[in-house]
């Protein structure tokens, strides 16, 4: 895998990357995933992120685990694709960014007229959750001193470690509609577009 090339689970947690990625320019507000392009390299797909403050973009190569074929690539996140079906946590988005993420699309749920896609982004909230807890060992509460990428995770977890606990991530996850509940929104139709275009 080349060095400048992120390690992704699945498109899907490519594109949860660009949200809680800040602007190389100006440094505010988040990245908006644009559709992926391939590359030379069959095993890795690029993306571009737009800034909604400033409208520069950024270009990213990911290591897709899995890629699909060429065919499946034209939209990869809408509807109900799994985020990471392994045990391994992501190697992309830290503990608090997952925590972040699920505070995203929480409050955008809240913001969503339409009952079916506000549902939908709750199940992904709590995917963002599952995500979070693959860092923690068996037994453990306090967040793990390796489960951070960036400094300002880090920070955050000197700061607030209560806030990124085991148990208070569990108590988080038990609001939000449960495993089955994916399965449900699947036999029920997919968003009529993908879920990062409704921002």
């Amino acid at each position: 895998m080349a060095a400048d090339c992120l390690p992704a689970k699945s498109f899907v947690e490519a594109s949860l990357y660009f949200l809680v990625t800040p602007c190389p320019v100006c440094q505010s507000d988040r990245l908006d995933p644009q559709d992926p392009t391939s590359t030379d390299d069959s095993n890795t797909v690029a993306m571009v992120g737009v800034c909604r403050n400033c409208g520069s973009s950024e270009s990213f190569r990911f290591a897709v685990e899995n890629l699909p074929h060429a065919k499946d690539r034209h939209d990869p996140i809408s509807g109900t694709h799994a985020i990471n079906l392994g045990f391994s946590h992501s190697r992309l988005i830290d503990l608090v960014q997952w925590v972040t993420l699920h505070e995203i699309l929480l409050e955008k749920a809240k913001s969503q007229p339409n009952v079916a896609e506000a549902r939908w982004l709750k199940v992904r909230a709590g995917q963002c959750l599952d995500e979070a807890a693959k860092f923690f060992d068996a037994g453990i509460d306090a967040p793990p001193k390796d489960a951070t990428f960036i400094e300002s995770s880090l920070k955050k977890i000197n700061e607030h470690p209560d806030r990124y606990k085991r148990s208070r991530l569990s108590e988080l996850r038990s609001q939000l509609p449960s495993e089955n509940a994916f399965d449900e929104v699947q036999s029920k139709g997919e968003p009529e577009r993908p879920w990062w275009k409704i921002w």
